[in-house]
Formats: structure tokens, C-alpha cells, sequence
């Protein structure tokens, strides 16, 4: 998933899991210049690799986008 949004949006992931509880995940992205292109990507990387399934055993399974204060 993360080198799929590497080839098709060039941008760099990286994972980090609660300390407490491993089923719950989050991926950081950083520095995306071209927001629509990522989110398309995003999404097509999650239906490519059958990320729904794992969601679905995770506690929450949303998408919450953050970006840096100005």
C-alpha cells in the first residue's frame, strides 16, 4: 500500500501503531503537493489491496485526514 502511493502520487508513508492496543493503526503522510491526486490514489491503493478487509477488524477503520497548522 505504501509503495503503491509512492509510484502513483509520490509521497513517502510511514505506519505507527497504539502502544496499547496493536489493532489499531495510522498511517502518516507527509507533505502531499497535490491533495486530489493522493486521495484518488489513496483510494485506489485501499481497493487494490483489499484494505477494507483489515479495517473491518480494526477498532474504528476510519480515514481522518490532519494537516499542519499554518
Amino acid at each position: 500500500m505504501l509503495a503503491h502511493l509512492f509510484l502513483h502520487a509520490g509521497v513517502t508513508g510511514r505506519v505507527l501503531v497504539r502502544r496499547d492496543d496493536p489493532r489499531t493503526w495510522m498511517e502518516i503522510h507527509e507533505h502531499v503537493a497535490d491533495v486530489p491526486l493522493f486521495e484518488r490514489e489513496l483510494a485506489a491503493g485501499v481497493a487494490r489491496h483489499d484494505v477494507s478487509a483489515l479495517r473491518s477488524r480494526t477498532a474504528r477503520g476510519t480515514t481522518e485526514p490532519f494537516v499542519a497548522p499554518v
